[in-house]
């Protein structure tokens, strides 16, 4: 006793609640006896199918004390009839579903028929002879694990997911989380479609197949029951209500096609309730492992699987297969349930006392092993993705395991159902489905990999990039390369992906293959993926060449005009629309190369301008010098800016002279105390290999070139850089006066790979499209893809003008280059620079020009050979002349390497330019009428 009550009052307290028992018997007696014939036939018909749901024949067990107070208190006055609806609506669902150890079937056709000898249509066929099972596991091998088709692994991880969803209720009491709600993307009009239905009705135990239903006698031979399929109403709470109410312990297909908003509001509640805290809420009473499928996936969970297949189909062959099939896959389904040991099912109890707190069962310890396993045979994926795995091949391989009890033959018997190397495969049934269990497994896991869950956050919802995106897995898959494209950005002109390698795909692949992509989306002119970012691969498409290319726009940045750059350079802008500036100090020396028409003058004016437009003080100087032979320069349109040391400089020999005046300033800048007072020297040279092949004296150039070693390699600490141009470049020119230790390269497009891997060291600046394109490596970033920036003329010279107004000389040392004389010049000074080369006489390119003239004129054919050995100069220069001198139309180039023919016979054939160029040399008309018969 208690110490409450004494006896007399127990007693007392027995007869109460005896009286009141009675009463409430009489109550239900006098309301049983005003029912109505119908009345009591539906309350007679209600209880009996409860009873025969449960496998009971009885009304009544032995009372219990709960249920003595359950009864007490639904016939007390504080009793209202929703109380009773809501324990009713309790009761009910335990119509169905595992209840303690036992699986309790709706489906009355099948619960009266599964014991009858008659059979039933989902009964299970022996296998008595090993070709039997060969055709079986031949089958199984076409659904589940054909590798030339793509669909099968996505159907064996459906077909997983919904066989454990049958065992929802037993997880759930054991604490059995799974790691992820499944989410598929379809068409609805698809076969996939259609697939995903089969399978749903496949693994509910409780669907009938009416095509094997033998029970003749029954209406349209059809047992009622239709397979599981929720349509979300405008409440969540509704809808979570009804899917642990009537959906428990069987599959469950939510769709989102006619509503999309009450479908991911439905998610959004589902996907929470593992998070719920409080005690008997929703994540003690969900019993439910629900699919979703909708049109498109648009929303992201951690605790979601994401399966996106809105741009894939299958064939109908592989559906008639599955169709054929599907009375074996269902029959093997229901006898996993009703043949589930029992001792695996039924929870530990500790004597006759339920730990209700602590209830566990072998299926616990069986899964909880198995996904650990899992996760560390798999360390490069998540340990939720790789638990995931473990989850849902646990399932499958329980699956498999009904075959071994269907057969009935010798275990050492062996079975061929697949080949493997171009020879069958021979196994016993043992070995049969133990690997495929291992197989299973390591299809899930490539799957898993495939369709990584996107991180939050890091994809957009763009329908058009999430298409594309698709569209670009599809070929790479079709290659055998196999990727996850997620779309980041979206511009206006282009769109910005991120991609993961899937299946052991190696990087170099997606490279490899990107070109015959392009072509096969037939409509995206730009198709470029970006290595740069070692943590990362982006993808950049565009239906168009990208035109980001405006300079006015980078210097009017605050990117710019805000820099703490000392010497920015504005070159240009990334494939995703960034501006990209860099400071010429820290390079210190850029080299630059391209083809001609691939905006390589161009890149020069944007830095010359960046410059100029920065620093309108005189805190920087240039020097430029443009050696590419033409007779207007690019660059004079800087000759009036103030902070120009010298006008531009086209003449080799006049160029050869300021790199040895640069070379001297260099020299006492070493000795300066004061150099941070002194103005940064930027040398800007535009075809810089002519510097070595415009004379013959080899002493001369050798100090030429150890110049401008001595410059490269200490100029940045005399303040002075170099950006060095050409056209098309060779290696030689590389290996020359430390040129190739320049680190800084941008390399626009080139004629041939040879000109590119002068100027990076690798191909791929010959692929280039469009002028300004270009590839930047710098010491922090290799193969960098920008747009070159861009200014037209007349803009640049408006620009400039406005520069030039505003520009005042505060610094007190300004390098200026006194008159640079090009022919005729010695080196004279008290350095070592005399000692290093002796005074020497020079010829221009006008001279050289002159006397190939004069030359040519008495000949009918020339040859380089010839013409190098007659005014003893290299070859690099004998082009160049020939090149001259065809444009003034003295010489034609003969086919078959047979050297140039001399075009005009007379005086009168020369043409007007060439006289006058030959009188301004001082040739009188009566000389060249001379030369002629010379």
């Amino acid at each position: 006793m208690g110490g409450l009550y004494d006896a007399g009052h127990i007693e007392q307290e027995r007869r109460r609640l005896n009286q009141t028992i009675q009463q409430r018997h009489e109550l239900l007696c006098n309301f049983l006896k005003d029912l109505s014939d119908e009345e009591i036939e539906d309350l007679s018909q209600y209880v009996l199918n409860f009873l025969r749901c449960h496998n009971s024949g009885e009304l009544s067990k032995k009372p219990t004390l709960e249920k003595t107070k359950a009864f007490l208190l639904l016939f007390s006055e504080a009793a209202a009839d929703d109380d009773a609806n809501r324990i009713l609506s309790y009761l009910e669902s335990r119509e169905f579903g595992w209840h303690n150890d036992e699986y309790y079937l709706s489906n009355s056709c099948l619960l009266r028929c599964l014991h009858s000898p008659e059979g039933h249509c989902k009964k299970s066929a022996k296998l008595d002879y090993p070709e039997l099972a060969e055709n079986v596991l031949s089958d199984i091998w076409g659904i589940f694990f054909d590798e030339e088709n793509e669909i099968s692994p996505i159907t064996l991880f459906l077909f997983s997911y919904c066989l454990a969803s049958l065992f929802s209720s037993i997880l759930n009491r054991d604490g059995i989380s799974p790691p992820f709600i499944l989410q598929i993307a379809c068409d609805r009009a698809s076969a996939l479609y259609q697939l995903i239905i089969d399978i749903i009705e496949i693994c509910d135990v409780n669907s009938g197949l009416h095509k094997d239903c033998n029970k003749n006698e029954y209406d349209y031979r059809c047992c009622g029951y239709k397979s599981q399929i929720y349509y979300p109403t405008q409440s969540a709470a509704k809808d979570i209500d009804e899917l642990i109410h009537n959906y428990t312990d069987s599959p469950v297909l939510v769709l989102g096609y006619e509503n999309e908003r009450y479908y991911n509001a439905l998610l959004r509640e589902v996907v929470n309730i593992p998070t719920k805290k409080r005690a008997l809420d929703l994540k003690d009473r969900f019993n439910v492992l629900p699919v979703f499928v909708c049109p498109m996936i648009k929303e992201n969970f951690d605790n979601v699987f994401n399966i996106d297949l809105s741009d894939f189909d299958i064939d109908g062959e592989y559906l008639r297969l599955i169709r054929d099939n599907k009375q074996m896959l269902a029959s093997w389904v229901l006898d996993l349930v009703m043949e589930m040991d029992k001792h695996t099912i039924r929870p530990i109890r500790k004597g006759t006392v339920r730990l209700s707190s602590n209830t566990r069962s072998v299926l616990l310890h069986d899964i909880g092993l198995y996904m650990n396993q899992t996760s560390q045979r798999y360390p490069a994926l998540t340990v939720k993705n790789s638990q995931n795995i473990g989850f849902l091949n646990f399932f499958f391989k329980k699956y498999l395991g009904v075959f071994l009890r269907l057969c009935t033959f010798d275990a050492a018997e062996k079975i061929e159902y697949v080949q493997k190397n171009g020879k069958p495969l021979q196994q016993s049934k043992n070995e049969a489905i133990n690997w495929l269990s291992d197989l299973s497994e390591k299809n899930l896991a490539q799957l898993h990999r495939r369709y990584l869950p996107t991180p939050i956050g890091s994809a957009i919802k763009n329908k058009d990039a999430v298409r594309l995106a698709k569209q670009i897995e599809k070929h790479f898959r079709a290659l055998k390369v196999h990727i996850r494209v997620v779309p980041t950005d979206t511009k206006e002109d282009r769109y910005i992906f991120n991609v993961d390698t899937l299946y052991e795909t190696k990087i170099a692949e997606i490279s490899k293959n990107a070109d015959t992509v392009q072509r096969r989306l037939k409509e995206y002119e730009y198709f470029r993926t970006d290595l740069s970012d070692r943590t990362k691969i982006r993808l950049i498409v565009a239906k168009k060449s990208l035109q980001d290319n405006s300079l006015i726009e980078i210097l009017r940045s605050e990117k710019f005009s805000e820099s703490k750059m000392i010497i920015p350079y504005a070159i240009g802008y990334d494939d995703t629309g960034e501006m990209c500036v860099e400071d010429l100090k820290e390079f210190p020396h850029l080299l630059l190369g391209g083809a001609t028409n691939s905006g390589k003058s161009v890149a020069m004016i944007s830095l010359l301008t960046s410059i100029a437009y920065r620093h309108r003080t005189g805190d920087v100087n240039v020097l430029i010098l443009d050696l590419l032979g033409v007779e207007e320069s690019d660059f004079n349109l800087f000759d009036d800016q103030p902070f120009l040391s010298s006008t531009v400089i086209t003449d080799p020999i006049a160029g050869a002279n300021a790199i040895l005046s640069l070379y001297e300033e260099s020299k006492r800048r070493a000795k300066n105390k004061n150099l941070d007072e002194l103005p940064y020297i930027v040398c800007v040279i535009d075809e810089f290999p002519r510097l070595f092949s415009n004379t013959q004296n080899k002493e001369y150039n050798n100090h030429i070139e150890n110049a401008i070693s001595d410059l490269l390699s200490t100029g940045r600490h005399q303040k002075i850089h170099f950006v060095l141009a050409a056209q098309n470049p060779v290696k030689e020119y590389m290996k020359k006066s430390n040129i190739a230790n320049i680190t800084n390269r941008i390399a626009l497009k080139c004629a041939h790979y040879q000109n590119s891997n002068a100027i990076l060291g690798r191909s791929g600046a010959e692929k280039l499209i469009g002028q300004g394109q270009m590839i930047f490596d710098s010491r922090l970033e290799l193969d960098k893809r920008l747009q070159g920036s861009y200014i037209g003329k007349s803009d640049a010279r408006k620009l400039l003008g406005e520069i030039r107004k505003t520009f005042v000389q505060h610094n007190k040392y300004p390098f200026r280059l006194g008159e640079l004389k090009p022919n005729h010049f010695s080196i004279e000074s008290d350095s070592e620079s005399s000692m290093l080369m002796p005074k020497t006489r020079f010829r221009s390119e006008d001279d050289n020009l002159l006397e190939s003239i004069l030359w040519i004129l008495p000949q009918k054919q020339i040859a380089n050979y010839k013409l190098q050995k007659h005014l003893h100069i290299g070859n690099n220069v004998a082009v160049r002349l020939l090149e001259r001198l065809e444009k003034l139309a003295l010489i034609h180039r003969l086919n078959g390497n047979l050297g140039w023919e001399v075009l005009p016979k007379c005086f009168e054939d020369l043409p007007d330019q060439v006289i006058d160029f030959l009188k301004r040399k001082g040739v009188n008309e009566t000389s060249i009428r001379d030369a002629f018969g010379a």
